[in-house]
């Protein structure tokens, strides 16, 4: 069986013991705590995580919290905008994401340059 494979079945399970009758716990917050909780499990397995699939979670769980953070921006910029009676087309959450995108900082880099 293959690391990312263990790795999500754990982060399932994770998902299952911490989050069975959870509603209030955003969505990136139970993510990253089931990730979390997989990786801490198999590391005290002894298994052996690649630097690359570590990597892969903290983005993934990284690009959730960023999704929202935009989601939630785009919304309060809508209500600032209809509130002075302009129209909230001006700033489409596409375009937002547009001009929101960030680069990365090198030492985040896969290909370490």
């Amino acid at each position: 069986m293959h690391v990312s494979t263990v790795l999500t079945y754990l982060h399932e399970c994770a998902h299952f013991f911490l989050h069975r009758n959870d509603e209030t716990t955003p969505c990136y917050l139970k993510e990253f705590q089931a990730e979390t909780w997989a990786l801490d499990k198999m590391q005290a397995a002894g298994i052996t995580v690649p630097e690359e699939l570590v990597f892969d979670s903290k983005r993934r769980i990284a690009n959730e919290s960023e999704e929202l953070y935009v989601r939630k921006f785009s919304a309060w910029i809508g209500r600032l905008l209809n509130s002075l009676g302009l129209t909230s087309r001006i700033l489409s959450l596409r375009s937002f994401q547009a001009l929101y995108a960030v680069n990365e900082l090198p030492e985040q880099r896969k290909d370490g340059s």
